[in-house]
């Protein structure tokens, strides 16, 4: 019991429970029934003294340690994790009983049944080889009650709360159709008949508000799923109705009055609920009071509380008969009234069996091997944990002489098959870890070549700065070359104009003209000027 011992420290000595509900993990998720019903057993879970974790359904494969699993059984299945052997997991089937197989049932250590129903009991028990306890819907009584005043006026007179589901809701359809000034909080309506959305309020309530509502209206109608009703499951909304004395009028079941009496308005067909209907009209009184002297009743019957106490209890019988079993094939006691039963009878037969066939007949005789793995193979608490109850020598003689000769080839082909499945995909592995490898060389190329690229492009950069700075100190000196000559080309200009007023002036006139002779005289002697 290492396991069981070791959640317990986890959890500060606390027993430690996970409840798997059939509600999505969203927003939308804490609209459904199976939310709301998994939050209030968590909350008396957590008052009898247990660590809780609430899973959805998203979350069911996420196998935390626990001591107990609790699965709320609703329209989606849930298979028993079997590696920790000493988790003990149990089955609260509240709803669609008609889904729920055989080997699901078998997969499990408690059927916790919500039906009193006789006959559905039996016939499951024909195929069913695991323990099937009775536990009914619980209510949390410490929200629904009857209130302060209970005949005093009402905000409401008939309502319905519940969702379509798409299917003609027959107490809703009839209501509608024969003028009955039905409020209804649900949704999806507008899919059945558009003309049913006048009478909607709102297309949910949330479960503590439920209350307030319930004791604020005169009647509630309510039915149930064809599969619910034949099996003799109820639904919420009557418990907590009557807990809130609140009359309600609903579709027969043949377990209702074993449990209800004639505190309920029930109707079989449109002829019936119209009557029914009528008479709540003109007998509120006495409809209201049966109500109201039931609610007491409910609240203690059905309350979670009780509920939570049986769940405690199955939980406990189960651990005890488990270790009263090893300890009793360990020798350490002779009692064996509170042992498992199955467990103590499939140690004997099989015993016997052992010792009274050999080896080699059984290789041979294969019918006989069937009809012996047919008679054991729903073995209780599951094949692992049944064995784990028996000796050594019986647990391996199970093995060898049941499980071998008819699974062993079997066995054998689907480790070939693993075998060369393994080996393909490691050699796919292998060539796509080549193709990585190549893919990331590749990559690794282009990097260097892109790196050399940039300095390539960085040196030129660099050059071309550099040509620019030198274009730039060219163009500084021409543009000083071009002021200087410009300054130049000014003074030209001026000595020009002087050398030209000096040519137009008088003196150089004269000068020039008494000057001929003797550049005449020159030029005929051939000296030179000066």
């Amino acid at each position: 019991m290492a396991d069981m011992e070791e959640n317990k420290n986890m959890t500060g000595e606390k027993e430690r429970w996970v409840i798997k509900a059939a509600y999505p993990n969203s927003e939308v998720g804490k609209k459904y029934s199976d939310y709301a019903y998994a939050r209030t057993l968590k909350k008396y879970l957590e008052k009898a003294g247990k660590h809780v974790i609430v899973q959805a359904y998203e979350e069911w494969e996420d196998e935390v340690p626990a001591d107990v699993v609790v699965v709320l059984r609703g329209h989606r299945v849930y298979v028993p994790d079997r590696s920790k052997k000493d988790c003990i997991y149990m089955m609260w089937v509240l709803s669609h009983p008609d889904k729920i197989t055989a080997d699901e049932y078998n997969s499990y250590d408690l059927i916790c049944m919500g039906s009193i129903k006789e006959s559905f009991i039996a016939a499951l028990k024909e195929n069913v080889y695991v323990p099937i306890k009775t536990l009914l819907m619980c209510v949390d009584s410490e929200i629904f009650y009857p209130g302060e005043d209970p005949y005093g006026e009402k905000e409401y007179d008939w309502i319905f709360v519940g969702n379509s589901k798409s299917i003609n809701r027959k107490s809703v359809i009839w209501a509608v159709n024969n003028d009955v000034p039905l409020k209804i909080w649900g949704r999806d309506w507008e899919k059945i008949d558009p003309k049913i959305m006048q009478h909607v309020v709102a297309d949910h309530i949330a479960n503590d508000d439920l209350p307030k509502l319930y004791r604020n209206a005169r009647i509630t109608v309510d039915d149930h799923f064809e599969d619910m009703a034949e099996n003799g499951f109820i639904n919420t909304r009557i418990l907590e109705a009557l807990c809130c004395g609140l009359p309600v009028i609903s579709d027969y079941s043949e377990v209702m009055p074993q449990m209800f009496g004639d505190a309920i308005l029930y109707y079989t067909d449109e002829q019936s609920f119209v009557e029914q209907i009528q008479y709540a009209k003109e007998h509120y009184d006495i409809v209201k009071k049966k109500a109201m002297d039931i609610s007491e009743h409910i609240r203690n019957e059905y309350s979670f509380m009780s509920g939570v106490t049986k769940l405690d209890l199955f939980a406990k019988r189960l651990r005890e008969e488990q270790q009263n079993t090893v300890r009793y094939f360990n020798g350490e006691i002779e009692e064996k009234e509170k042992c498992s039963e199955r467990v103590l009878a499939l140690g004997k037969a099989f015993e016997t069996y052992i010792k009274e066939t050999k080896p080699e007949k059984i290789k041979i005789d294969q019918e006989e091997l069937v009809n012996f793995r047919e008679k054991y193979k729903h073995l209780p608490y599951m094949e692992r944990q049944a064995l784990a109850c028996l000796p050594d020598e019986l647990k391996h003689s199970f093995y060898y002489y049941v499980k071998w000769p008819a699974e062993c080839e079997m066995f054998r082909r689907q480790t070939d098959d693993l075998s060369r499945k393994t080996k393909a995909l490691e050699k796919e592995r292998r060539e796509k870890s080549d193709q990585i490898i190549a893919v990331y060389e590749e990559r690794r190329q282009m990097k260097e070549k892109l790196q050399r690229i940039y300095n390539e492009k960085s040196e030129l950069n660099r050059k071309l700065q550099k040509t620019y700075d030198e274009k730039s100190e060219i163009n500084r000196k021409l543009q000083i070359t071009y002021g200087e000559k410009a300054e130049r080309g000014v003074e030209i200009k001026k000595l020009n104009k002087q050398i030209e007023d000096i040519k137009n002036s008088r003196t150089y006139r004269l000068a020039r003209l008494f000057g001929a002779p003797v550049r005449f005289l020159r030029k005929l002697t051939g000296k030179k000027k000066g």
